[in-house]
């Protein structure tokens, strides 16, 4: 087979190679799926996990000794027959079966800051079925619409089998909060990517007591808005959907509230805890919130 082909392996251009060539090497952990291929006829860089991706199938179904917690709902459907011939509700439209509807995010590049790529190698697993594969950010985007969730099981060239999304070290909170803050990621604009929050979020710092009419658990907010926050809390027993009670102390707020709110979204990953929508907030209390809030957002143009 002709020797065409060039790689960029730890900053390195390394070739001419043949195909059979690069397989050899990347079974003796010599190249990795990461590493990147020069496509000459299209004159760009293209990560082998996406040249070999037919080398490399998704595993057919997750790992059977996964074990499925009560906060997972939608991986309970996929064993329940009755809920796998129910309507699906407004929060669980179907993952779609062709990624064209997303197509603005077919930037290909690879980010150094977050080291991540947005080549077309993610795949879902989702009621019984398989989806894919999918840009990074179109994976993202489908997060953000709940059209698939965290629970929901992910995988990519070079993972030993199908991990939950919340447990993949791209989609953690920690990097999703990064991307939230940038104006563009891959030439894409954020914007497009994330919904957008009717009311500005920023950093908090205050003690909440959690309550749900049986037990009392103690959290740490750390951010806020008008229409909810982010509850730190050491071992997550709830699921999405179960409202809670809630008593905030003062802080940058300077009297404490109470409110009600739904849980939209339970981290099991640090940092633990759960996304918070408040469904009932005195009139006060908001009028204060978002003074609060429109202080920290005011507060580093103030600095520049």
């Amino acid at each position: 087979m002709k020797s065409e082909f060039y790689v960029s392996h730890t900053n390195q251009t390394l070739g001419p190679f043949s195909e059979s060539d690069i397989r050899d090497q990347m079974q003796q952990s010599k190249l990795a799926l990461t590493d990147y291929l020069w496509l000459p006829d299209q004159g760009q860089w293209q990560m082998l996990a996406l040249h070999f991706i037919t080398d490399y199938p998704a595993p057919t179904t997750p790992p059977e000794e996964v074990e499925l917690s009560a906060s997972d709902s939608a991986l309970e459907a996929m064993t329940d027959s009755k809920a796998a011939t129910s309507k699906p509700s407004d929060t669980a439209k179907s993952v779609p079966t062709d990624p064209l509807d997303l197509k603005k995010y077919d930037k290909l590049a690879f980010n150094q800051e977050l080291g991540i790529s947005n080549e077309q190698i993610w795949f879902v697993y989702r009621d019984k079925a398989k989806y894919g594969p999918y840009r990074f950010l179109e994976v993202v985007h489908l997060l953000q619409e709940q059209r698939i969730d965290h629970a929901d099981f992910i995988w990519k060239p070079g993972m030993h089998d199908w991990e939950q999304a919340r447990d993949v070290a791209e989609y953690s909170r920690d990097i999703l909060e990064q991307l939230s803050e940038k104006e563009t990621f891959h030439d894409v604009d954020m914007r497009t990517v994330f919904i957008q929050r009717a009311f500005p979020r920023v950093p908090y710092d205050s003690e909440v007591i959690l309550h749900d009419d049986q037990q009392l658990i103690i959290g740490t907010a750390t951010t806020l808005s008008e229409g909810g926050a982010f509850v730190a809390v050491p071992n997550p027993v709830h699921k999405r959907g179960d409202r809670l009670k809630l008593h905030f102390s003062a802080a940058g707020v300077p009297v404490p509230f109470n409110c009600v709110a739904e849980v939209t979204q339970v981290y099991r990953t640090e940092p633990t805890g759960y996304c918070l929508k408040f469904t009932y907030l005195g009139q006060d209390d908001q009028r204060r919130i978002q003074e609060f809030a429109e202080k920290e957002v005011r507060r580093p143009m103030a600095k520049a």
